[in-house]
């Protein structure tokens, strides 16, 4: 028991000597009950110590730099331009469809800032009719009253020329135009009048002036023209039917003068399979107060004579009038000033012979071609 207690003494006074501050002694194969001496960084052959730079403190504030002009303070040196971040492509882009790129209105659309005339021909091929009921009562020196009613013979088809001459205003302002259009058409064919064969001649004159404002296109759609018309419209209208035999004549006549207000609703549509190829169409109104003078003769051979007599009335009259038309145009990509087109037309005045129970309305419709030239 001496010597265990001897041993414990002894071991209690060398183990807190041999305990090393930088940790516990190493313990394992080739161990050592001291640690290995640890030298300085500078006496390592080839190794230098890296100079350590100050942290930068949180609160330092943050210098704008030469080529920063992003953040308030900073400017770029003379000279730079900063690099094109989207650049524009060279040439159209391929990925857009045609129908969403910009449009390019044609040269008839474009009014210039100095303006610039044109002029327009149309030539229609139409079949004109005139529903007319013309009645009138003539009386013969011998007091004998004769009731006059002269049938309407069937109109020829004929042709509608139509004249415009326009300018285009200055900075986009719209058009002015002036417009004359005319129908001139006769037809003949056999009736009975009072039980007596007749030969009966009926004719037709229309002559139409229009003096206008064209609005320029008013649509924000793309291949999409849309306007309309304002003006002042002088249109005549002539009816007459003559029923002649040998023992009987007959004629009743009507003539139309008047003026009043006039408007028109245009809209195309570029059809962009075919450049240069648009789809048409508009509607005129119209409504002229004017004078209806009508007229009235009656012959009859009796007794071996010939018994005549006359009879002439007017009113005053309101003449409705509408017309529309429908067709494609064809405007060339190289010679943009020219025009060319074809459709369809038909236009109706009412009460354009009418005195109380003495009626005449006109209609005509039919094909219609026309060429146009800016210059």
């Amino acid at each position: 028991m001496a010597i265990l207690d001897y041993a414990l003494i002894l071991l209690l006074q060398v183990v807190p000597n041999q305990v090393s501050p930088l940790g516990p002694p190493l313990i394992g194969p080739g161990g050592s009950s001291q640690p290995p001496p640890v030298g300085q960084l500078g006496e390592t052959p080839g190794l230098a110590p890296a100079p350590v730079s100050p942290a930068p403190s949180p609160l330092s504030p943050l210098v704008p730099g030469p080529l920063d002009p992003a953040i308030p303070g900073g400017k770029p040196p003379p000279g730079y331009s900063p690099p094109l971040l989207f650049a524009a492509p060279s040439g159209p882009d391929p990925a857009v469809p045609p129908w969403i790129k910009p449009k390019v209105e044609p040269a008839w659309q474009r009014l210039g800032p100095d303006g610039r005339m044109w002029f327009g021909v149309d030539v229609a091929i139409v079949d004109p009719a005139v529903g007319q009921h013309l009645q009138g009562t003539v009386s013969y020196p011998t007091g004998v009253q004769v009731p006059v009613i002269v049938p309407q013979a069937p109109l020829d088809w004929t042709a509608m020329p139509t004249l415009q001459l326009g300018y285009h205003s200055p900075g986009n302002l719209g058009d002015y135009a002036i417009l004359w259009r005319m129908v001139s058409s006769s037809g003949q064919a056999p009736f009975l009048v009072n039980n007596l064969p007749t030969n009966t001649t009926s004719e037709l004159s229309l002559n139409v002036v229009d003096l206008d404002y064209i609005s320029p296109n008013m649509s924000e759609l793309p291949r999409w023209y849309l306007g309309y018309t304002l003006g002042a419209r002088y249109g005549g209208v002539f009816i007459q039917s003559i029923s002649q035999g040998d023992y009987i004549y007959r004629k009743a006549s009507s003539n139309f003068p008047g003026g009043g207000p006039h408007g028109r609703l245009d809209a195309s549509r570029q059809i962009a399979a075919i450049p240069g190829l648009y789809a048409v169409g508009s509607v005129d109104f119209a409504v002229l107060v004017g004078n209806v003078s009508q007229s009235f003769a009656a012959s009859n051979y009796v007794n071996g004579a010939w018994q005549s007599g006359g009879y002439d009335v007017s009113m005053t009259a309101t003449v409705p009038i509408i017309r529309a038309d429908i067709g494609i145009t064809y405007r060339p990509p190289a010679v943009e000033r020219m025009s060319f087109s074809v459709g369809y037309v038909f236009e109706q005045w009412w009460n354009v012979g009418t005195i109380a129970s003495s009626t005449a309305d006109l209609y005509y419709q039919g094909v219609m071609m026309r060429f146009g030239l800016d210059f």
